[in-house]
């Protein structure tokens, strides 16, 4: 394949042939190989393209697919807890023991 400059696209297909111990192996692979080919000079060649007509319900139409799912209710379903059943408190009590029971300092 390097020797004849082959470019192998994908993986091949082998089939052993005959394989004896001691011999050398045959083998047939079947590869698709890139093809080999010459792109045509394409500067100055016109193209016409028609302008896209778009009718303005098909826009409004494409919004409102946009718009649907942030449409939803903001208001959450969790039940908030008042400001005084905080599950922190501070200092964290395991710290604050170490607060009150620490010597003083020299």
């Amino acid at each position: 394949m390097e020797e004849n400059k082959i470019e192998v696209v994908g993986q091949p297909e082998v089939d052993l042939e005959e394989l004896k111990d001691g011999e050398s192996l045959k083998f047939t692979a079947e590869v698709d190989v890139r093809p080999d080919f010459e792109l045509p000079e394409f500067e100055g060649i016109e193209v016409q393209v028609e302008d896209a007509v778009v009718a303005d319900e098909a826009v409004q139409e494409r919004i409102d697919l946009i718009r649907a799912p942030s449409a939803r209710s903001r208001r959450s379903s969790a039940r908030s807890r008042p400001a005084t059943s905080s599950p922190w408190t501070w200092p964290p009590p395991s710290t604050a023991r170490c607060w009150r029971t620490a010597p003083p300092r020299a």
